[in-house]
């Protein structure tokens, strides 16, 4: 969609808005809704409970894949793997 036919549109819905404050909303509202999606994911694969080893036990682990492998990570831990390239979930 080009810019003009963006504007009308969104000047007969909201003519006090301006477009970047639409898109500013729209992507506020993408973000809130994907961080939601990753939070329930997490939930979803969460294990309650540890098995009592290591220094995170009686944390809550997450399922995450890695490298290719699935691996059960305590919830502290769980940003650590994230930004070295894991993703929540099994493989």
């Amino acid at each position: 969609m080009d810019a003009k036919r963006f504007e009308t549109i969104t000047h007969g819905l909201t003519p006090e808005t301006s477009r970047r404050q639409v898109l500013g909303r729209l992507a506020g509202a993408t973000v809130a809704v994907l961080g939601g999606a990753i939070m329930g994911l997490e939930r979803a694969a969460a294990k309650p409970g540890g098995n009592g080893k290591g220094k995170h036990k009686g944390n809550e682990k997450v399922l995450l894949c890695q490298n290719g492998h699935t691996i059960r990570v305590a919830r502290p831990a769980v940003q650590a793997h994230l930004d070295k390239g894991a993703t929540v979930g099994a493989c």
